[in-house]
């Protein structure tokens, strides 16, 4: 099961970071919009750290 949590939370930093960077914009930039830190989007496109249903909604928002 863990494994293919590890896969999804991947992927969806793929996407993240996929639109972030059509949308030209820096980590920073985005991590400002949605009122987090930077190192929280690296480790969000790394698949590294697992979102809240607060944080889905802000990348949605956006």
């Amino acid at each position: 099961m863990r494994v293919k949590e590890d896969l999804l939370y991947k992927k969806i930093g793929e996407r993240i970071r996929d639109r972030r960077t059509k949308a030209k914009l820096t980590q920073g930039q985005l991590a400002d919009a949605i009122g987090v830190l930077r190192t929280s989007i690296t480790n969000i496109e790394a698949g590294d750290r697992k979102l809240l249903f607060t944080s889905y909604t802000s990348f949605v928002l956006f």
